[in-house]
Order: C-alpha cells, then structure tokens, then sequence
C-alpha cells in the first residue's frame, strides 16, 4: 500500500516538473532577453533613463543609472529591469538605435552658398555657351569675307590676264574687256564691303585706286605698255591675297594693312 503510494507521489512530481518546464519554454521570448541584456550594461543605463523619461515612465533619479518610476521610489536599472514599463523603454532604446542618423542640418550660409553656387553654374554655363556660339558664327563671317576677297580677287586676275594676252596677241579683246569690266565692278563691291568694316586698313582704299588706274590703262590698249600693265596687275593681285589673309586673320595681319 505504500510502495503504491508513492508511486503516486513520484509521477505528480514528474508531471509538475515537466508541466514546470513547458511553461517556462512556452513563455520565454529571447528577442526581449536579447534586449534586456543590452539595456542592462552599464554604458546603456543612461540613455536607457532617458528613454524612459521621454516616454513619460519615469523621471531622471539623483544619479546616472538611477530613475524614480511614475509609481514608486527611485531604483537603479538592475531594479528595474523586472517591470513592464522596463520593457517598454527598453524596446524603444533597441528601436531608436536601429534607425538609419539623420545628418545634421547645414547652417543657411552654407545651404545659401551651395544654391548660389547651382546658380552660377549654371549662368557661367550659358555664358559659356553664347560665347562659344559668337566666336563660331564671328568665324563664319570672317571665312566668308576672306573667300569673297579670294574669290574676286583671282577672278579679276585671270580676265586681266585674258584680256592683256588677247590684247597681245592682236586677237578681238572686246569680250575679255568686257568680262574684265565685270570682274573688276565686283572686286570693287568687295572693297567697299569691307572698307565698311575695316575703315582704318588703308591697304583696301589703296588696292581699289590700284585697280581702277589700271582699268583705265588696259582700256588705252597701248601695245608698249602691255608687260607695265602685267607687272601692275602682279602687284594688285598679291595686296589683294594679303587682304583676303587679314580678313581671316586679322588680329595676326593688321599691321601690314593700315596706314604706315
């Protein structure tokens, strides 16, 4: 009777122990274990106070690590570690560091300056790019006038040229005349453009005199002056190639085509 006894006694044991043991392993939560070691160092007892305080759980205490809760006297962590507002601070505490540090603000002038330094980027930028699309279309221009001189300039050559060799050779010179009459009102034309635009260049006043002199002398068709005529006509034709090379360069050939 006995013996049977306890062996009663011996499996209620058993079953409280085990009974003991799944509760405690049903309620353990290691997140909050987790948790309430990092709260519990003592590095993290402060910030861990005032967590608390700004949470409204508990008031700062008459040293560090020390708190007086809402309802009670002042403990220290470790004596608080066991409460449900612990818990609550602590979560907050654990949450609050995981969160990404904002950076600090700027102060205005620096702010102010990093805006006005977008700002004139971007006006040096248009600056720049008018710039650039000035110099470019000032190249068009002065190609185009350094052509048009060419261009004019071998034109009226080669029908001086015809008519002096027509002139020569006793052959009807009245077509080659002609075609230099035209050449050499277009030459003009030319010269006159850009004495507008180039009135201290007294080189191009020179060449259309020169030219209109030796117009007059190959409308005299006289025989003896025929070589006179092509050494004139030689001389014009390089001050014209020198004009043509200062309207494409003209800061490099100023000074060969104005006034001594």
């Amino acid at each position: 009777m006995g013996w049977h006894a306890g062996r009663q006694g011996l499996a209620v044991l058993l079953f409280s122990a085990i009974l003991t043991l799944w509760s405690t392993s049903a309620h353990a939560d290691p997140a909050a274990d987790a948790r309430t070691v990092y709260c519990v160092r003592p590095e993290n007892h402060k910030p861990l106070v005032d967590a608390a305080v700004a949470l409204g759980l508990a008031r700062k205490g008459g040293s560090d690590g020390a708190l007086v809760p809402s309802s009670g006297a002042e403990v220290t962590v470790e004596q608080w570690k066991g409460t449900g507002a612990f818990q609550q601070a602590c979560a907050a505490l654990v949450a609050a560091r995981k969160l990404p540090r904002t950076s600090p603000s700027k102060p205005w002038w620096e702010t102010l300056w990093d805006k006005a330094g977008g700002i004139l980027a971007v006006v040096v930028g248009a600056l720049l790019t008018l710039w650039a699309t000035l110099v470019t279309g000032r190249k068009t221009v002065v190609h185009q006038m350094s052509s048009g001189m060419f261009t004019a300039a071998s034109d009226y050559y080669h029908a001086c040229r015809d008519c002096l060799d027509a002139w020569e050779e006793n052959r009807d010179a009245d077509v080659a005349q002609e075609a230099m009459a035209s050449r050499s009102k277009k030459l003009q034309a030319v010269l006159q453009q850009n004495r507008r635009r180039h009135p201290g260049w007294s080189l191009l006043g020179a060449a259309g005199a020169d030219v209109r002199k030796l117009d007059e002398q190959i409308a005299k068709r006289r025989n003896t002056e025929i070589q006179e005529s092509r050494d004139a006509l030689d001389g014009i034709y390089d001050r014209l190639l020198t004009l043509s090379n200062a309207l494409e360069h003209p800061w490099r050939n100023w000074r060969r085509v104005r006034a001594p």
